[in-house]
């Protein structure tokens, strides 16, 4: 009878990895480039140099993550693995500044990646939008900055969420975004000196690689048929010959 058990335990055990397995996704090492226009600004941003209305700029952005431990609710994919970033490079006119990344110790929920299905834009079109949320700081906390880009697909982009929905930008065609930028600096004598900027975007690419590039294959419902008949056998092997089976009943 207890062997009968550890076989049930075992099959038990098979079934879960095997559902596990199927939906776990790897680590996903996604590369980013935006870039637009300067649209307006307020003070002076040093890093990029003087900037007015219609500097170019370009935003690269690196980072690994992994999509698995995302939070979906409402039509809305959260991603917030993203505490210590890997590239950040920022080039506008003949200026490029590469801004340190977030501390480890600083989990800033700001941090983050979302995914948005059918939203519907401040044009009262149905849209599918991609928002990028980054805080960082440089010269030892001195400097703290944070960056906010919004870009807009059409609204069959994601087409329902998961943890694989981030990869169907990597051929969607962008239909307009913004970005906005603040820097602030603190100061031993005075009050904090805030810069802002705000662009449009006009272009947009990303690129993915890791394992989590590719979508595991997800067993066929023959094979989950299989496998639970496998376990019900093994139940059924437990009862003793004269006595009543009990009923087994799968949640």
């Amino acid at each position: 009878m207890e062997n009968m058990m550890s076989t049930v335990k075992w099959l038990a055990a098979l079934a879960l990895a095997a559902l596990s397995a199927s939906i776990h996704a790897e680590p996903l090492f996604l590369s980013t480039s935006i870039s637009g226009a300067v649209t307006s600004t307020d003070n002076r941003i040093f890093e990029l140099g003087y900037l007015q209305a219609g500097t170019p700029i370009t935003v690269d952005f690196a980072n690994e993550a992994n999509f698995t431990f995302s939070a979906i609710d409402a039509g809305t994919l959260i991603n917030q693995s993203m505490g210590e970033f890997t590239r950040f490079d920022v080039a506008s006119g003949s200026h490029l500044a590469a801004f340190d990344r977030t501390p480890a110790w600083n989990n800033n929920p700001f941090n983050q990646i979302q995914l948005h299905d059918n939203v519907v834009n401040a044009a009262g079109e149905v849209v599918d939008g991609f928002e990028l949320y980054l805080y960082g700081e440089m010269y030892g906390g001195y400097v703290r900055y944070s960056l906010v880009q919004r870009l807009e697909f059409s609204p069959d982009t994601f087409d329902g969420l998961d943890a694989w929905s981030v990869l169907a930008l990597e051929h969607a065609a962008l239909l307009g975004g913004t970005m906005e930028w603040t820097r602030e600096a603190s100061s031993w004598d005075g009050p904090d000196v805030r810069g802002a900027l705000s662009a449009d975007v006009t272009g947009f690419s990303i690129q993915f690689s890791g394992p989590g590039a590719e979508v595991p294959a997800v067993p066929e419902p023959g094979q989950y048929a299989l496998l639970l008949a496998g376990l019900a056998g093994a139940a059924a092997l437990r009862r003793r010959p004269g006595r009543p089976g009990r009923a087994v009943a799968f949640g």
